[in-house]
């Protein structure tokens, strides 16, 4: 399964497959919504309400609670899948306003509590957030350069991370040991934190403003995205330069690492997807398409990418076949969301097409259809 987050009658404006996404967003609509998705059962599919489930209510008088308010639209989410039956695990950010909610994936609704913040904080706009991959923890980023970290569970501030550069937060993320904490700032400053302290370890100030900021689950990498669209890939403790890939001619959308962090998938405006080799240094696929990529991720096994269309509601899913076609370069690969294998109708011609065109395209990424039988081939470009 995997979440996307849009603004009501508007465009889908990014996906996430448990993971983090960042992304930017320029819809006028007054309510935002996060949608569940699963691509083995379509049925399954549902937003998340914004009627709040109390569980003691429903149970004596069968009724919900629900919120006076509309949400703005969403600028950020975050969450984690461990600790989902438990407590609330989705996290997310609203445009111009200075505080985050919380949401229950496993009720599929908002949870009406509180994140108790310092008065100093009250009046801050939130602009970046982030949820630990254990599920126990939160961090705010606000416009003034501070962060605040927080029990998923209770919402009761924990930590403030106090910092003298008042650039505004825009991203943020902690490892996976729940040691480290790393934030970005606009003026391009990258910070390295001790998580339970608060206290500033590295810093370090970047040749350009920045972006946004993404990070490797399973490794100690992470890539800035520059305001001059070139890719920076660091290490996070040692907040060392390891890799840059310039490329995108226009501005830079999101970036994402496989598991195995060896590939990192970028999109930008200039409408095409570029494919990373991370130890060789060099782009092993650009693919070009008809309309901007505005989010992508991958899904935990790298078997599929989801991205979201520029000003469009559908999300694609894409086959990975990185590591199964023989890579290829930097020279543009036209490529088309659908494909001519959705209108054949027996195995056969599908398995005939996959000989003829797939393994003969050095193209590294192909649409699929997740909910087809056939998954070992290419399957035609699904809209979901």
């Amino acid at each position: 399964f995997f979440f996307s987050s849009r603004r009501r009658h508007t465009r889908c404006s990014g996906v996430s497959w448990a993971r983090r996404c960042v992304q930017e967003t320029a819809s006028n609509s007054d309510e935002g919504e996060i949608i569940y998705y699963s691509i083995i059962n379509e049925a399954i599919t549902q937003p998340l309400s914004h009627k709040e489930k109390d569980r003691k209510r429903v149970l004596k008088a069968f009724i919900n609670t629900e919120f006076t308010f509309k949400l703005t639209e969403i600028v950020d989410f975050a969450h984690s899948t461990n600790r989902a039956s438990d407590w609330s695990n989705l996290l997310t950010a609203h445009k111009n306003m200075d505080k985050a909610y919380l949401w229950s994936v496993e009720n599929k609704t908002i949870v009406k509590k509180n994140i108790n913040k310092p008065s100093e904080y009250v009046k801050q706009r939130i602009t970046s957030i982030y949820v630990t991959n254990c599920g126990n923890f939160g961090v705010l980023g606000f416009e003034g350069g501070d962060l605040l970290k927080f029990n998923m569970q209770s919402g009761i501030t924990q930590t403030s991370f106090k910092n003298d550069n008042t650039s505004q937060i825009v991203s943020v993320f902690v490892d996976v040991q729940n040691k480290l904490l790393i934030s970005l700032q606009q003026d391009g400053r990258v910070t390295q934190w001790d998580f339970y302290s608060g206290q500033i370890k590295l810093t370090k100030q970047l040749v350009s403003s920045a972006s946004s900021m993404r990070e490797s689950k399973f490794s100690q990498l992470f890539c800035v995205v520059l305001e001059n669209n070139a890719l920076e890939v660091y290490n996070m403790s040692t907040l060392i330069r390891g890799r840059q890939f310039i490329g995108h001619t226009k501005k830079v959308n999101d970036v994402a690492f496989t598991s195995d962090a060896r590939t990192l998938a970028s999109c930008s405006m200039d409408k095409s997807i570029r494919l990373w080799d991370i130890i060789g240094g060099n782009c092993v696929c650009n693919i070009q398409l008809d309309n901007a990529v505005s989010s992508l991720d991958f899904s935990p096994v790298d078997e599929f990418l989801a991205a979201s269309v520029v000003n469009s509601k559908e999300i694609f899913l894409w086959q990975n076949l990185v590591g199964y076609l023989p890579p290829g370069d930097d020279k543009p690969v036209p490529l088309k969301y659908h494909t001519d294998v959705k209108n054949k109708q027996t195995n056969d011609q599908r398995a005939l097409y996959y000989k003829n065109q797939v393994q003969s395209n050095p193209c590294l990424l192909y649409t699929s259809d997740a909910a087809d039988d056939l998954l070992c081939v290419d399957l035609g470009g699904r809209r979901i």
